[in-house]
């Protein structure tokens, strides 16, 4: 059985009325995955975005499965090492104060909005479990899309998935705050500049 490698740590920050919300992003890959030139492939993704607190919970709930050893700290391009959560907790407060402005976090990664919407006609399908809150996500992303133009869109089972190219810190952290829920959501690809 394989295991997470967690590689880099990268933290953002803005200010909003005089309290920070932050935006965490991690490095990571699995052990067992190889590319065709022998090395650990590894990825960037955007763990959470709020307030300290719930960045905090956010890391805390990834520590957890530092104490199993199915995430370890990167030891070297091909390998981890097993590491304390409170180890893992201490690396990832040192990144959070040393967070850096959200205006730079274009200059560090090219991030790829995308919006699954469940289908109209698989709507009836969920209509049971479909709550007060998964229609106001659903209309809350559908008003995303019509906002925001130059999206690509497919068709993928279930779903219409919608990709966008995120130009600006203020469009990454609009997409970032927009709520989810189990049949409509956001996520993005983050590629290092």
């Amino acid at each position: 059985m394989g295991y997470s490698i967690e590689y880099n740590r990268m933290a953002f920050y803005k200010n909003d009325n005089g309290d920070n919300s932050y935006y965490l992003f991690v490095q990571e890959g699995d052990s067992n995955y190889w590319d065709s030139e022998g090395i650990l492939v590894k990825n960037w993704f955007f763990i959470a975005k709020g307030y300290q607190y719930r960045i905090m919970q956010k890391i805390c709930q990834r520590a957890g499965f530092c104490e199993g050893g199915l995430l370890q700290k990167a030891r070297s391009f091909n390998g981890g090492v097993w590491i304390k959560p409170e180890t893992y907790i201490a690396l990832h407060r040192e990144e959070i104060k040393n967070a850096k402005p959200l205006e730079s976090i274009l200059n560090f990664f090219r991030i790829d909005c995308t919006i699954k919407l469940l289908k109209e006609e698989y709507e009836s399908k969920y209509q049971a479990i479909l709550t007060g809150h998964e229609k106001y996500v659903k209309s809350e992303l559908l008003d995303a899309i019509k906002q925001h133009d130059n999206w690509y869109q497919y068709n993928d089972g279930e779903f219409n998935v919608y990709k966008k190219y995120i130009k600006t810190p203020d469009d990454f952290d609009y997409f970032a705050s927009l709520p989810e829920s189990e049949h409509y959501y956001v996520g993005f690809k983050v590629f290092e500049n």
